[in-house]
């Protein structure tokens, strides 16, 4: 219909009756028409051909970066979660470590988490809380405290830690 109008092949009344549409919307629709073609055909080529080659070069780069994350992968695939921590390079040229563990599916919380050593006093105080125990089982937290600080340790215990590690060894008083 915008067509005909544009085209000039019958007049905006018949057009209008024909389909039942009323004039000034023909009218609408055949300005839209000439302003769309406008764009559409009065485009500079030289302009669209230089963003054609800039997409490609772009994805050719996408491309290339996949092919080489793909073949890292490819070798570091079938492991253990410690052996994939390994394999981790932090001073890789173009994958950095954050895709390394996304590729992995490793969680980077674990790459960078470095557990603390065990404290060489508790060792001592768990030591001393079961040679208390083997000797008297009745005694509870309160009293394996009072002993602890009877001995030479250096520094006071509370019973609240002596409950703890005594949770922790899985033992309580008789």
């Amino acid at each position: 219909m915008a067509l005909s109008a544009v085209r000039e092949e019958k007049m905006l009344s018949e057009l209008s009756s024909e389909f039942g549409i009323h004039a000034n919307q023909i009218v609408h629709w055949k300005k839209e028409l000439l302003n769309k073609a406008e764009e559409i055909f009065g485009h500079d080529t030289d302009k669209s051909s230089k963003d054609i080659e800039n997409r490609e070069a772009e994805l050719c780069r996408q491309i290339g970066q996949l092919k080489e994350e793909l073949d890292w992968l490819k070798k570091n695939l079938h492991l253990s979660s410690d052996d994939k921590k390994k394999l981790l390079d932090s001073e890789h040229k173009t994958i950095s470590l954050r895709r390394q563990c996304e590729l992995l599916g490793l969680n980077r919380r674990n790459v960078y988490y470095r557990s603390r050593e065990e404290d060489p006093v508790k060792h001592k105080l768990l030591r001393l809380i079961d040679e208390i125990y083997t000797r008297s089982p009745y005694y509870g937290a309160r009293r394996i405290a009072a002993e602890l600080n009877r001995t030479d340790l250096g520094f006071a215990i509370d019973r609240k830690r002596v409950r703890r590690l005594m949770e922790e060894m899985g033992i309580e008083a008789l």
